[in-house]
């Protein structure tokens, strides 16, 4: 990526560094939210309290998994791959070690499927921004490769978050389906919203993205707005 390396470097960079900072903010506030009240943030017994807690640990797991993907990005590419993958095994398991997971009685089943979860929404969202870039300022052949590419890997990936959010719902609430409570509910929302992502996605996969390598200036015109939407 001779025209884009750099910005995309960049933007990586700087996402990892506010994630960082927003990880860091959510748990203080954590204390606040304990207390019922933002003094709580200021009382230091509660943060400590927070630090050794499950959720404690899990903010320490997010912030190291995010300080390894922003070291990454210095490596060369198979040291970047490892330290990258630490990373985001990181992030993804410590999404497992807080919430109704935690204290499920089949916590072992369900982290795991939790962290895949996680890990293909972060990377089927995190790869838009990039490809807007890619397309709008790579040679059409360069961009042409890369979208497929990406279209490649996000068919395979990206049913795994519709597979695994059926999964832990059932788990969750077995009476998902009824939709007998608020959570069911709201759920059911969110489905209703992956359908329609899921519907740009594969609009952009068997319209748009075939045409980009030809210098169809419309097509990727069209793939833009629809990754703009997503």
């Amino acid at each position: 990526l001779d025209r884009t390396r750099y910005a995309i470097v960049t933007l990586a960079r700087r996402t990892a560094l506010a994630a960082i900072v927003l990880v860091a903010a959510q748990h203080g506030a954590e204390a606040g939210r304990l207390a019922g009240s933002l003094s709580g943030i200021a009382d230091a017994t509660l943060q400590r309290l927070m630090l050794a807690s499950p959720a404690g640990w899990a903010s320490g797991a997010r912030i190291l998994g995010l300080a390894l993907l922003f070291a990454a990005l210095r490596e060369s590419a198979n040291a970047r791959a490892v330290i990258a993958v630490a990373g985001t095994a990181l992030i993804g398991a410590s999404y497992g070690w807080v919430g109704h997971i935690a204290s499920h009685p089949q916590r072992w089943l369900l982290a795991p499927v939790l962290a895949t979860h996680v890990a293909v929404a972060a990377f089927w969202f995190g790869g838009l921004a990039p490809l807007l870039k890619v397309i709008s300022h790579e040679p059409h052949a360069t961009a042409g490769r890369i979208v497929a590419r990406y279209s490649l890997l996000a068919t395979w990936l990206v049913p795994l978050i519709l597979l695994a959010g059926l999964g832990l719902a059932t788990a969750l609430s077995p009476g998902f389906l009824l939709l007998s409570s608020p959570f069911d509910r709201l759920l059911s929302v969110k489905l209703a919203a992956f359908g329609l992502l899921m519907a740009l996605a594969a609009t952009n996969k068997w319209r748009f993205a075939p045409r980009v390598a030809s210098a169809d200036g419309d097509s990727a015109r069209a793939l833009r707005l629809t990754i703009r939407l997503e």
